[in-house]
């Protein structure tokens, strides 16, 4: 709470000194342009300044919300550098880099979910834009299944008869759930939220994400372990 209130004191105290300064320019410029009729000049940059401060609250305030969840719930922080993610093979060129990362389990599964970056293609159509920041999530299945994907609406990957379920086809493409890729006993997914990354949107993914195994008709029971 200490920490969420000094950060709210600094953005405020950061707001009053910009429309301070802003007041000053003003002055300046109607003074330098006392015959301009239109908006002040200080007001326009206040105008301008204001979407950037906007956009440094709510951004500060999804990152002290992750904070503190992680402290207050069971998500334990692991070490993305040097794990192997299911990921990998998919990479032809491009880059795949993850950001931070969280072990927790949800409705009986193991998941390990986070923040990835990617340029150039590098997930290989395993998420639509070909760059970009999301969040992904990892569900540790209770036994291993053969290689598939549905990438898109049209696009379905191996010849599983798990492919053929007409609720998973209709889910996908009633944007139920997700694009997903499962593989020996992972499935994965992921998604760029249209809001900064906050427990609520990540708990949302998740959520999608075990939809997808619970229309492939897999429970939690003998769950592997997750490491």
């Amino acid at each position: 709470m200490g920490r969420f209130l000094g950060v709210v004191a600094v953005i405020l105290f950061g707001t009053l000194l910009v429309g301070y300064v802003m007041s000053y320019v003003d002055w300046g410029l109607r003074t330098l342009f006392y015959s301009y009729p239109g908006p002040t000049w200080g007001g326009l940059l206040l105008i301008i300044a204001i979407p950037f401060l906007v956009r440094l609250i709510n951004r500060t305030g999804a990152v002290l919300a992750m904070d503190r969840h992680i402290e207050e719930s069971d998500w334990q922080p692991i070490d993305p550098v040097g794990r192997e993610w299911p990921w990998t093979d998919l990479r032809l060129r491009g880059t795949i880099r993850v950001l931070r990362a969280w072990s927790f389990e949800t409705s009986g599964f193991p998941i390990t979910a986070g923040e990835i970056k990617w340029t150039g293609n590098a997930l290989a159509g395993a998420v639509v834009p070909e760059r970009g920041k999301g969040v992904f999530v990892i569900v540790h299945l209770p036994t291993e299944v053969p290689s598939m994907a549905m990438r898109n609406r049209f696009d379905r990957v191996g010849d599983s008869p798990m492919l053929d379920s007409s609720a998973l086809r209709l889910a996908l493409l009633n944007d139920d759930i997700p694009p997903w890729t499962a593989r020996g006993r992972t499935l994965f997914t992921i998604e760029v939220p249209k809001a900064w990354i906050h427990p609520s949107v990540v708990d949302g993914i998740v959520r999608r994400a075990l939809r997808v195994v619970e229309l492939l008709g897999l429970t939690p029971d003998q769950a592997p372990d997750r490491s």
